[in-house]
């Protein structure tokens, strides 16, 4: 026994100064003598913790509880081993079980939390977590945590609050530093997240998260070349950072820097088959798959926005059919431009209609008229997703239409709580959101064709006609502009795309630049999103043998009179991967045709939805060459490109793309529809009102 005791004793010290080969030895050499005990087992189990080899870790450690069922310190070993290796509702059993043996067992209540938010049981977390910090009170590292399910709930003050708790305990807890400026970023406030950065990077300067997080606030201020320096500190620490790297081909993708396109393309694009879970609204410019653009929004969702659903949806089936659009975006934004007069068209006998708004209340005219068209508009911002959700069904809202998906300020945790019966995805994200959580994508069958709907965790449902609204009151200016305070030559063909630049790849402007090639009287005529990018592209063209000075660009100005300066260009050329959207049906109304490359993604497909509509089909290209020879096509040959235009006029006066209340009426028939399958299908759930 004395010699089981040193051994035991020797193989305890040798775990500690970390040995653990040679502490393996030991205690394989107990148990195969037959004096394995409990401990015996755990102390294993433990080094196959360090070691990460699960299945021998679980097998030890269900031995060592099988001879002691009250071993405390086994099971939250135990726990540990089933979380590692995926097994999340395993591993909240096994702390739970530790809790019914010691209430206040702090690594039980702290391990609890983690693991409930890891499976989306953000309220659970935080109750769990918030405990063992009402017991061990000056721990940073605990009340930090407790900040962050804060923060991931969406309730961003009380996370601002906690962060500022674990500060007042240790003023140089970098991690809340660094937690406390991604708030401040969410929130808009750039200012304060990058003093704290600064703060967070001189306590560590081998940070990566900080540089990362540092990157985003120089972005969003435009600060384009401090930022791709951020990101690359960023990843001089951590190499496989992924969204580090999705955020650094982001940026230069917004200057239209193309330097590490071809060496990095392929590992950018397929990082999150890697485990990695990355932003998946900029890989789109990049990526033309269905299938990885679904594991990216799935893999994503999965890790931002998954939540355990709140239990006890109802229907409340009434005289109206009461739904509620969400955003953040209830402004002058190109979602809003498109959908604005489907607010105003909405049927009010059969449906009442409702604006939840997360997003700073942005004051202008299209605001007013939005609230104006709704029957209730609410400011939602001040409260966490759960409490938005729980809002919806106070407000007995029937069918819940998010207007964001996977862009900026979304807040997706909301349907994942389940804010409505039925769920939609519409409009804003050009793909899948990720998850069952949305029962339906509206599309059309151009966007999504049949034996691609597997690429979508959403049930398709598809409009006659394109998917996209539009505002048929929408006014052109009568101000007359001309080429010349343009800075356009006279007597050229205008090659025109007003699509942000970093929609703009190598691709795009390596055809554009053989088209200016072959039409000599001809320029290109683009948006300005920023003066590097402006700069860059004229490189860019200098490199591919074209006179820079073909290369105009346009500045920002009010829609009416971006409208009317269309007259002044020719033909748009639309960029691939992720194509014109609220730019294509601008274009078209204002009567220039549009030249579009089809691909196989939502994103790449819309303008070729709007051509079809339009019965423009000459206009939709399928390669490359194509696309090239069509656009010389038109320049070069008067006659047809008069006929294009004469034939585009006519076809926006009679098709229905852009008569709004016959939209109006094919998006409500989709409405009662899937309301009607509801009611049919779960009846259990329907409570009828008097």
């Amino acid at each position: 026994m004395i010699g089981h005791k040193r051994l035991t004793a020797k193989a305890v010290t040798l775990l500690k100064k970390g040995d653990l080969v040679e502490a393996k030895i030991i205690f394989n050499r107990l148990i195969k003598n037959g004096l394995g005990e409990a401990h015996t087992y755990n102390y294993l189990g433990t080094i196959y913790i360090f070691e990460m080899e699960w299945e021998k870790c679980i097998r030890a450690l269900q031995i060592a509880i099988s001879i002691d069922s009250n071993y405390v310190e086994a099971i939250i070993n135990l726990g540990i081993a089933l979380e590692k290796s995926g097994q999340i509702k395993d591993a909240i059993t096994s702390y739970k079980k530790v809790l019914n043996l010691e209430k206040n067992n702090i690594a039980a209540l702290t391990n609890l939390g983690i693991a409930l938010e890891h499976s989306g049981d953000i309220k659970g977390a935080i109750k769990y977590i918030k405990e063992a910090t009402l017991i061990k009170t000056q721990d940073p590292n605990l009340i930090c945590n407790l900040g962050h399910c804060y923060q991931l709930d969406g309730n961003y003050k009380e996370s601002i609050n906690v962060y500022n708790k674990a500060l007042e305990i240790d003023p140089f807890h970098y991690r809340s530093i660094n937690n406390l400026s991604s708030v401040y970023i969410q929130k808009g406030g750039l200012r304060e997240a990058k003093l704290l950065l600064k703060k967070c990077l001189a306590i560590n300067p081998r940070y990566a998260e900080a540089f990362y997080h540092l990157g985003l606030v120089e972005q969003l201020q435009g600060s384009y070349y401090e930022a791709i320096d951020a990101y690359q500190k960023a990843l001089n620490i951590e190499s496989n950072y992924g969204e580090a790297i999705a955020s650094l081909f982001e940026c230069k993708g917004r200057i239209c820097d193309w330097s590490l396109v071809d060496n990095y393309k392929q590992k950018y694009t397929e990082i999150d088959f890697s485990g990695k879970a990355i932003p998946p609204l900029g890989v789109l410019i990049y990526d033309d798959n269905p299938y990885s653009q679904m594991i990216r929004a799935k893999r994503f969702f999965e890790k931002e926005f998954k939540r355990l659903e709140i239990e006890g949806i109802k229907l409340y089936k009434k005289k109206k059919i009461r739904i509620c659009y969400f955003s953040a975006n209830f402004y002058n934004h190109p979602v809003m431009q498109l959908i604005a007069r489907l607010f105003e068209l909405h049927d009010k006998n059969t449906f009442e209609v409702y604006g939840y708004s997360f997003g700073l209340q942005k004051k202008d005219a299209y605001r007013n008229r939005i609230e104006n068209s709704l029957d209730v508009f609410k400011e939602v911002d001040h409260l966490d997703d759960s409490e938005i959700a729980l809002l919806a069904r106070k407000d007995k809202i029937d069918i819940a239409i998010d207007l964001m998906g996977h862009t900026k300020d979304s807040r997706l945790g909301i349907f994942s709580y389940r804010a409505a019966p039925i769920q939609i995805n519409y409009l804003g994200y050009p793909g899948t959101n990720g998850d069952s959580c949305f029962d339906y994508i509206i599309a059309d069958d151009v966007l999504i064709k049949k034996e691609e709907r597997k690429y979508y965790q959403e049930e398709v449902i598809t409009l006659p006609g394109s998917y996209q609204c539009n505002d048929d009151t929408k006014t052109i200016s009568k101000k007359l502009f001309n080429r010349n305070e343009l800075g356009i030559p006279l007597n050229t063909f205008v090659f025109t795309c007003f699509n942000e630049n970093y929609k703009i790849t190598k691709s795009e402007f390596s055809a554009w630049m053989n088209i200016l090639k072959r039409v000599e009287m001809s320029v290109l005529w683009l948006y300005s999103s920023n003066q590097i990018s402006e700069s860059n592209l004229k490189k860019e063209a200098a490199k591919a043998g074209v006179d820079s000075g073909r290369i105009i660009f346009g500045e920002r100005m009010n829609n009416d009179d971006h409208l009317a300066r269309h007259s002044c260009g020719d033909l748009f050329l639309d960029t691939f991967n992720y194509g014109a959207h609220t730019t294509a049906s601008d274009a078209l109304w204002s009567g220039m045709p549009l030249l579009t490359l089809t691909g196989k993604s939502f994103s790449s497909r819309v303008a070729e939805s709007l051509l079809r509509a339009l019965e423009m089909e000459e206009l939709i290209c399928n390669k490359i060459e194509e696309y090239e020879d069509k656009a010389i096509e038109i320049a070069t040959k008067r006659d047809l490109f008069i006929k294009i235009r004469e034939k585009l006029s006519q076809k926006i006066k009679e098709s229905g793309l852009y008569n709004s209340k016959n939209f109006s009426k094919n998006f409500e028939e989709i409405l009662k529809k899937v309301y009607k399958q509801y009611i049919n299908y779960k009846a259990n759930n329907i409570i009828l009102e008097v």
